[in-house]
This record gives structure tokens, sequence and C-alpha cells, in this order.
């Protein structure tokens, strides 16, 4: 039996070289986002939750030029308990990036769940935040002559929690996007694993 001649048209496939496939790049990107945003999550998040552990004795120290200071300045229990939430869920990203960019099959599920729980805490610190600006420029409004409510910014504080709601939000969403809607993305686990350099 005769074997059937070759279209020398056709092109033949790259495997039939064993020519090595160039791995998608993506993982190295998005775990490189991640372990940058989640290192900063956790820099600034220690530095907040030390701020707000200090702010007491802080404002003590400005009572001898400014007067007693108003107990609504300092920040409620909930919202420390809120950042210390925070900075436990960046080392959740920290992992998850670091897990993507080796190109582990765990990435996709890790980077999931870390958005999911952000936005909800992300609501939810924005929504409390938001309670406690208002109760300081309501008592601001009240005693417009004392020196500390001079010292209130009510725009800053409001771009300040507009900023952070935006970031919350931003990213966590894009990676919902990324990791749900438009696939499992299984190239992240289903090349060998990288080391780390």
């Amino acid at each position: 039996m005769s074997q059937q001649p070759t279209n020398p048209t056709i092109p033949p496939s790259m495997g039939d070289f064993h020519v090595p496939v160039e791995p998608p790049a993506w993982p190295k990107v998005v775990g490189i986002i991640s372990i940058v945003l989640s290192s900063l999550g956790l820099v600034c998040g220690v530095c907040g939750i030390g701020f707000l552990a200090f702010m007491r004795p802080l404002l003590k120290m400005a009572e001898a030029q400014m007067g007693p200071a108003p107990e609504v300045l300092i920040p409620g229990p909930l919202l420390v308990a809120l950042a210390a939430v925070g900075v436990v869920w960046s080392a959740v990203l920290l992992v998850a990036g670091i897990a993507t960019l080796r190109r582990r099959p765990n990435g996709r599920m890790l980077h999931v769940v870390y958005s999911g729980v952000a936005i909800v805490l992300t609501v939810i610190s924005s929504f409390v935040n938001w309670q406690h600006q208002s109760a300081i420029l309501k008592w601001v409004s009240e005693n417009p002559t004392d020196q500390w409510a001079k010292q209130q910014s009510p725009m800053g504080a409001y771009a300040g929690m507009a900023f952070g709601v935006c970031i919350g939000l931003g990213y966590p969403i894009f990676l919902l996007v990324w990791f749900g809607a438009m696939g499992k993305r299984p190239e992240a686990g289903s090349l060998p694993e990288e080391p780390l350099v």
C-alpha cells in the first residue's frame, strides 16, 4: 500500500519541528502586580495601624497648644479592626501573586477568594469611614471656632475616601473579570512550576 503524497503547499505545524512554544506571559504580569500592590498594602496597613494605636497620645501632645482634643477625632475600635483585617488580606494577595508568578494552579483560586472578600471589606470600611467623617463634620459645624475644627479638611477627607474606594474595588474587580468571566485561565498551572529568582 503506497503512502499518500504530502501537499507541499501546507506548512508543517510547529510541533512537527519540536519547537518549544513560548508560555503566555500574563501569569507573571498579574503575579507581579499582585505582589507590588500587596506589598504596598502591607506597609501602608502596618503604618496605619501604628498611627491609630498612637493617635490618642499624639493628640494629647498637641492639646497644650490647641486645647482638649474632641473624642470624635479618635477612630473607633471597628476602624482599627478593619485596618488589621486589611493587613491580613494584603498578605493573602501576596501569596496569590507569588503562586500565579510561579504558575501554580491555586493562584487563580487565591485571587478569586481574595477579590470577593476584598470587595466586601472595601464596602464595609468605606461605610464606617463615611460615618466617622460625617460625625467629625457635624462636630466641626457645631464648634466652628475650635482650634481642632479649623484643622479639619472635609474635601481632603472625602477625596481620600474616594481614592481608597477606587483602589480597593478596581483591582479586585479586574481579577474577578480576568479569572472568572473570561475563563479559568488554565495556563497559570498547566506548565511546569517556575522557581522564584
